[in-house]
């Protein structure tokens, strides 16, 4: 085996043929974390017949102010075949001698291997790795994903774009500039799916609900056998008229047809990530993520994607606890 620096263009080029790689394994985002301070590596590991065996991304964070070595960071951990131990200690040995000619006395990864795994804790334990952290990934099985209905009264819009103006409508200070700034860096594999609520038409139709109903209640006020029903329906009345108000509060800071929710995806070797999400239907009130997921799936599931997948838990998705976060002092 051997083991060079390469540029990032042929990096990406051979990450995004591994089925496995996500857009943390890319120098769009390795420009983020460098943007902050960090430097980048980017690594190549080839078999006797010049095949790539081996891709890593090394983010190199100083360990202190005053220390001169650097711990070498890979988001997501390597691009190997974690199964194959006699390839990870090939390559593992090669990279700790080629980064100790670097300053580098540490290693953290984060292998996107599920935690039901003892071989590969195995393997990585014989070469040195010890773990330091849990680590899950929420997924989302587009395939078994089942749209229900939606709230009738609430009439949403959606729109895919690349207006950052969203991020800057529903976050503030620190969080909308973090937001930005990763949006910037991964542009061209980045959308942004954002929901906001059509006021005439919502207006209107909860109006119209409020008014049926209350129709029926005054039907059989009367009416004893009625007095359960009407009581449910009058707190469906009370429900309606606090989703106008918080329509109404919306419309005071943006406008007709405000936003209510935006999600933030990559599109990068076939994956569909969410990045981030932002939401401010503090009380779930118009129940919007799960709209942007009822159109990510629709959306997804045409092109051929299977899973949505991300660092944080999202509408309809479920845990996958992997096997951890490791380092390996070198």
């Amino acid at each position: 085996m051997e083991l060079r620096e390469i540029d990032v263009k042929r990096f990406n080029n051979l990450a995004s043929a591994e089925p496995d790689s996500t857009i943390y394994q890319t120098s769009w985002w390795s420009d983020y974390l460098v943007d902050k301070g960090a430097q980048a590596m980017f690594i190549e590991a080839d078999d006797n017949a010049g095949s790539c065996v081996a891709l890593t991304m090394l983010i190199l964070k100083k360990e202190s102010f005053i220390s001169g070595k650097y711990t070498a960071y890979a988001p997501f951990g390597y691009l190997i075949n974690y199964f194959d131990e006699p390839l990870l200690s090939e390559f593992h040995e090669l990279l700790v001698k080629y980064l100790k000619d670097h300053k580098i006395s540490r290693i953290e990864i984060e292998p996107q291997v599920n935690e039901d795994n003892p071989l590969v804790l195995k393997a990585l334990s014989r070469n040195g790795y010890v773990k330091s952290d849990d680590l899950s990934r929420y997924e989302l099985d587009i395939d078994k994903y089942v749209i229900t209905s939606n709230d009738l009264n609430i009439i949403i819009k959606m729109r895919s774009c690349d207006d950052t103006d969203i991020i800057n409508i529903l976050s503030s200070g620190k969080e909308a500039k973090e937001y930005l700034d990763i949006f910037a860096h991964i542009k061209d594999h980045a959308t942004i799916y954002a929901a906001r609520i059509d006021s005439e038409k919502t207006k209107r139709t909860i109006k119209e609900s409020v008014r049926e109903i209350r129709e029926s209640i005054d039907e059989h006020a009367d009416d004893y056998k009625f007095a359960e029903k009407n009581a449910e329906k009058e707190l469906e009345i009370r429900q309606l008229r606090k989703k106008y108000t918080a329509l109404e509060k919306f419309e005071k800071s943006q406008g007709e047809n405000p936003y209510v929710a935006a999600i933030c995806i990559s599109d990068f070797s076939d994956k569909c990530t969410i990045m981030f999400k932002l939401n401010i239907d503090d009380d779930e009130m118009f129940n919007v993520e799960k709209i942007i997921i009822d159109q990510l799936c629709q959306d997804y599931k045409v092109k051929g994607v299977k899973m949505i997948d991300s660092r944080s838990s999202f509408y309809g998705s479920k845990v996958n606890p992997l096997i951890g976060r490791f380092s390996c002092k070198i």
